[in-house]
C-alpha cells in the first residue's frame, strides 16, 4: 500500500530506462558488472538507458561506464527517498548482486508492476522470481546470460508483457497479511 501511494510521483525522466537499486560503497551489488552487461546489450542502440539509484561514491562506476562508451546512457541518481516512482516507470529492474538475503528491491520492483532480471545468487532471487513468468532468473555470475536476459525483455514483447502482467500478483506470498497469517498459524500449533 505504501508503495502504491508513492509510485505515482513524477520522475522528471523523459527517456526509456531499466533500473538497478543499491548502495555503491562495497561491490556486493556489482554495478560494474551490470554496466559491462548493459554495454554489451542491445539496450543502448534501442535508446534504453540504465538508471542506478543508491548511496555512495559513483566515481569508479562512472569510469567503467566511460570505458564501455555508455557514459551518456548510465545515470547515477544517488540516494532517493522515494525509489518507487523510478521503479514504476522503468521497463524492468536488474539485480546483479554477489549474494542477497531476501532482496527487497525484487519485491518492490514486482509490487510496482515491473519484471526483474536477476542473477540466481545465494538467497532470495530464486524464492521470488519465476523465469519467464515475472522476470528472468540468470545463472549466477554469468554476464553473457545476464546480457541475453536483458535483450529478451526488450526484444520479445510477448515475454515482456507476460512477465509485466504477472509481476504484481507474484508478491502476494510476501504481503504482510499473508505472512501474518502464517505466523499466527505457526504460533497456534
Amino acid at each position: 500500500e505504501e508503495i502504491h501511494e508513492k509510485y505515482n510521483e513524477s520522475t522528471g525522466i523523459d527517456f526509456k530506462y531499466i533500473i538497478a537499486i543499491g548502495q555503491y560503497e562495497s561491490n556486493i551489488k556489482q554495478f560494474d558488472k551490470l554496466i559491462l552487461s548493459y554495454a554489451n546489450s542491445v539496450l543502448k542502440e534501442k535508446q534504453i538507458h540504465l538508471v542506478i539509484v543508491g548511496k555512495g561514491d559513483s566515481s569508479k562506476l562512472k569510469k567503467v561506464a566511460k570505458e564501455c562508451d555508455v557514459i551518456n546512457f548510465v545515470h547515477f541518481l544517488g540516494y532517493q527517498n522515494n525509489p518507487f516512482k523510478y521503479l514504476k516507470n522503468a521497463l524492468f529492474s536488474v539485480l546483479s548482486s554477489k549474494n542477497e538475503g531476501l532482496p527487497n528491491v525484487i519485491l518492490e520492483s514486482l509490487a510496482c508492476g515491473i519484471p526483474v532480471v536477476s542473477f540466481d545468487c545465494p538467497c532470495g532471487p530464486r524464492q521470488t522470481i519465476t523465469s519467464f513468468k515475472n522476470g528472468i532468473l540468470v545463472e549466477n555470475q554469468n554476464l553473457e546470460k545476464l546480457t541475453k536476459a536483458m535483450n529478451v525483455l526488450v526484444e520479445d514483447e510477448k515475454i515482456y508483457q507476460y512477465c509485466k502482467e504477472n509481476a504484481k500478483e507474484s508478491v502476494t506470498p510476501f504481503l504482510l497479511d499473508t505472512i501474518g497469517k502464517q505466523w499466527f498459524k505457526l504460533m497456534k500449533i
